[in-house]
């Protein structure tokens, strides 16, 4: 389901999957980085009829160091939305690689609004929070939100709260979740990673008067996973196999609730 074509257009959304640290092999739209960005992009679109929710495919699969592949393609992606529809709002909801490329590309002055879900983000020369990283194209004038489970063991929930506070002193409207117990791949609590998302790009790009709707997805977020889900520990040794039917599980379930 998409936006009406008689709707205008009022924001975009680029929905950014993630990837590999090094890879020139094509990005295939079976790949699980992609697939598993599906039921974000379903209920973004479902929840903003006004904005042009677009799934961007890279074309290989990986960063690929100083290339950064990802983030030519997406600041592609983003010329076109401003040629065909004006200087409007951007927002930008990307999943591990997916949340380097949001960071990277958030100098463009389009974007306003950031989601990123267990970023893959990195100090630049691996030593304190006080040096330049992943995340200096960030802007003050930003609204910026990261959640990352605490179980996490592909990238560090750790230095996403890290970046987060540091953004907020440096004047960002920056918020920090822990989904407990949650993995790198989504697949525990997966309805709450999607309504987070939506809940917080709706309240900054999508109709006005909706931040109330976000404030209220967020309290006692913590509290209700606790004890309304089991938590499950995803570690690097996940099956392929086994992850797959779990994401499938997991966009029948996400899409049985937006039918």
């Amino acid at each position: 389901m998409n936006r009406r074509r008689d709707t205008p257009v009022r924001s975009a959304v680029l929905v950014l999957h993630g990837g590999k640290p090094d890879s020139h092999d094509p990005s295939r739209p079976w790949h699980l980085s992609r697939v598993r960005m599906l039921p974000f992009t379903w209920a973004l679109r479902r929840a903003l009829p006004e904005s042009q929710v677009i799934a961007v495919h890279y074309r290989v699969r990986g960063w690929n160091g100083d290339e950064a592949s990802p983030v030519v393609d997406t600041r592609a992606v983003i010329a076109r939305v401003r040629q065909r529809h004006g200087d409007i709002p951007i927002a930008l909801v990307g999943h591990s690689m997916g949340g380097r490329v949001a960071a990277a590309v958030a100098d463009d002055p389009s974007v306003t609004t950031i989601v990123a879900l267990a970023p893959w983000w990195q100090r630049t020369r691996h030593t304190s929070i006080d040096e330049p990283a992943d995340t200096d194209n960030i802007r003050p004038d930003q609204h910026v939100l990261v959640v990352h489970g605490s179980a996490d063991t592909w990238t560090s929930p750790i230095f996403s709260r890290e970046v987060t506070e540091r953004l907020v002193t440096r004047g960002t409207d920056a918020e920090y979740i822990s989904i407990p117990g949650g993995g790198h791949f989504m697949l525990d609590h997966p309805r709450r990673w999607v309504e987070l998302t939506v809940a917080y790009v709706r309240a900054h790009v999508g109709p006005t008067g909706k931040r109330d709707v976000w404030r209220n997805s967020v309290q006692g977020n913590e509290t209700a996973i606790a004890a309304t889900e089991p938590v499950r520990t995803e570690t690097a040794t996940t099956g392929t196999a086994a992850m797959t039917a779990r994401l499938g599980d997991q966009m029948r379930r996400v899409r049985g609730r937006l039918s």
